[in-house]
């Protein structure tokens, strides 16, 4: 399980009134949330740790690449053999 905070993302394809984004800014739920991705480890590299939902022989399904600096932490929920 990787406990990390996510970055906040707000707009589209189109302009952002800045005034919307600050008074988005103001309210706590607004504002970086804590996540939980829980999958299999890959790699855990000094800039990030990459883990997958689904691992097959040779290919694996979604990817997540988390930056360190997002990551609060880490915990090994159970070990399998050849992981």
């Amino acid at each position: 399980e990787v406990v990390w905070i996510d970055a906040l993302t707000h707009g589209g394809p189109g302009w952002v009134d800045t005034d919307e984004v600050l008074e988005l800014l103001k309210k706590k739920e607004g504002r970086n949330p804590e996540m939980r991705t829980v999958g299999h480890l890959i790699s855990k590299e000094n800039d990030c740790i990459i883990v997958t939902d689904t691992l097959g022989p040779e290919e694996s399904g979604s990817v997540h690449v988390i930056p360190m600096g997002m990551v609060k932490e880490i915990r090994i929920l159970k070990h399998i053999e050849g992981s």
